[in-house]
């Protein structure tokens, strides 16, 4: 009895020193500046990072994923530090023409160039995650993508439509979505701690 006392001790602490970052996505709070920017082609989204791992840096990447390869390249000119607080985060996305577009981060001081590849139908997608972070985890956070392309009958008419929550939703790591939902080039933007070199 004092065994399994003694385990479930150990397998507890273990369980608390361990996952102890997590990515929260929000909800617009200025409905009427979500709304103005939207109508003026900027896609947002805004996350926070809670964690109580002080000090953990790491690099901003941004992986290209195509049908036939990955293209990594890091973002931002400092690492990313966090603190033992509620980090949040805002992110916009505008389209300037059928083949690139524009990704700024604000609170990281990053703006990104998206080139040769399609933005008519991409928008901001969230990484949404099944469990927490370790400190020494690749963090993906969000990705600039199309969805899940399927065909519509709008007026008898056959029409190509795109469905964007299968994606979000799914669980899976963004490296996955190109082949699970035929997806067209996209590019996902990740948390790499410092000093780790990427496998691809």
């Amino acid at each position: 009895m004092k065994g399994l006392f003694l385990l479930f001790l150990a397998f507890l602490a273990l369980s608390l020193s361990g996952r102890n970052i997590d990515l929260e996505f929000l909800s617009p709070t200025d409905r009427y500046a979500y709304d103005l920017a939207s109508f003026q082609g900027i896609n947002s989204l805004s996350f926070r990072i809670v964690t109580d791992s002080s000090g953990a840096e790491y690099d901003l990447v941004a992986v290209e994923v195509w049908p036939d390869s990955v293209v990594e390249r890091h973002v931002g000119l400092l690492p990313v530090r966090l603190h033992t607080d509620t980090m949040e985060v805002n992110v916009f996305a505008q389209a300037l023409d059928a083949e690139s577009a524009k990704v700024a981060i604000p609170a990281w001081g990053v703006m990104d160039d998206i080139v040769r590849q399609p933005t008519s139908h991409h928008i901001l997608i969230e990484c949404i995650a099944k469990d927490g972070f370790c400190p020494d985890d690749e963090i993906p956070l969000f990705a600039y993508s199309g969805g899940r392309p399927f065909k519509v009958s709008i007026g008898g008419e056959i029409m190509e439509a795109y469905q964007f929550c299968d994606v979000r939703d799914s669980g899976m790591h963004p490296s996955a979505w190109g082949k699970e939902f035929n997806l067209l080039p996209y590019t996902y933007y990740l948390l790499r701690p410092l000093g780790v070199k990427s496998d691809n």
